[in-house]
């Protein structure tokens, strides 16, 4: 909760990455030394279809262009609140028609088979890109069946938290 205040009290005063250096220090100072922040901040400009954002140590996001092309967002810097004067890089991209961004939890990419194997991060990308051409709210169905058909009937240890985006053009 305290990240939440903090992130939305900083949230638009600074570039993303200065913004994460404010909220590691912040979290650095105020918290267990063995306590940590993963996350994935950004700020969209729909209008140019500009996404600048940082990661700070979480899930790298994955960006399936409508194209076919495969990217992830990998750009940021360390875990909030582990190191001090942790510095962070902004990245930048450019979302296009067709596009889809997901944005994932630990949860999804450390889902285990029956086998004990982790889907990874190419899993997930690979469930992914398999739903590119459907809408948000099916790519994320699509991904989440893909977990679980992975997990099998022990289902996922850990939480499955997603955030789908589709880029649409205005009818």
């Amino acid at each position: 909760a305290s990240v939440h205040a903090s992130l939305r009290a900083l949230a638009g005063t600074a570039s993303p990455a200065d913004i994460m250096a404010r909220l590691n220090r912040f979290l650095f100072e105020s918290t267990q030394e063995n306590r940590y922040v993963t996350l994935v901040y950004g700020e969209l400009d729909p209008a140019a279809g500009r996404l600048r954002y940082v990661n700070a140590g979480h899930v790298l996001p994955c960006l399936a262009r409508a194209g076919g092309q495969v990217e992830t967002l990998d750009a940021g810097g360390p875990v909030l609140g582990l190191l001090e004067d942790a510095v962070y890089e902004e990245g930048e991209v450019t979302l296009g028609r067709g596009d889809l961004l997901a944005l994932v939890s630990d949860g999804v990419t450390e889902a285990l088979s029956p086998d004990d194997r982790e889907l990874g991060q190419e899993g997930f990308q690979d469930a992914l890109c398999a739903r590119r051409s459907d809408g948000a709210a099916e790519a994320l169905s699509g991904l989440l069946s893909a977990v679980e058909g992975w997990t099998g009937p022990a289902g996922c240890a850990d939480d499955l938290t997603a955030l789908i985006l589709k880029c649409v053009e205005d009818e």
